[in-house]
């Protein structure tokens, strides 16, 4: 593929400045595709619940059509004891896996066509890894099987 072929994308969470001066500043710039990544690690499951609420996917998907960059993927949340789909708690991993889901609902309804997960916290300690493993790919599958349903990709992070 040559180089005039290829898009130029960056992952952008609106903190310090808002989704349109965002989306204008990646148009000046050339910038094609985006990856939407809310900064909500480690702070936790309901503090995600809160960061993905005040997000206006509506405005979003409209600045991405003005301005033509590409809305190419969402980061779903996570935090190793809060939000992580292999960890060893039952509650946690259902609470991440109904998060994720929902969230790849919301998401697909603008336009994102690809998630990135992480498929579990590192380091993992040696007697943990096997169950963690097990864990992980339980609730990737899971996940996995509501992203296909609307047409998404999910892609899991390489930690």
């Amino acid at each position: 593929m040559s180089m005039d072929k290829l898009k130029v994308g960056l992952s952008c969470h609106f903190t310090d400045r808002t989704p349109a001066e965002v989306f204008g500043s990646c148009q000046e710039a050339g910038i094609s595709a985006m990856e939407l990544s809310p900064l909500y690690n480690s702070n936790g499951i309901e503090y995600a619940k809160d960061v993905f609420s005040s997000l206006d996917l509506m405005e979003i998907k409209k600045l991405s059509i003005k301005t033509g960059v590409e809305l190419w993927s969402y980061h779903l949340p996570f935090c190793d004891e809060e939000i992580n789909p292999a960890i060893l708690q039952a509650t946690i991993r259902r609470q991440t896996i109904e998060l994720d889901k929902m969230i790849i609902e919301k998401v697909a309804n603008i336009g994102v066509k690809v998630v990135v997960i992480h498929g579990s916290g590192e380091p993992i300690e040696a007697e943990k890894r096997a169950d963690s493993l097990k864990y992980a790919t339980e609730s990737i599958y899971e996940i996995n099987e509501k992203a296909k349903e609307y047409g998404v990709v999910l892609a899991v992070e390489n930690l």
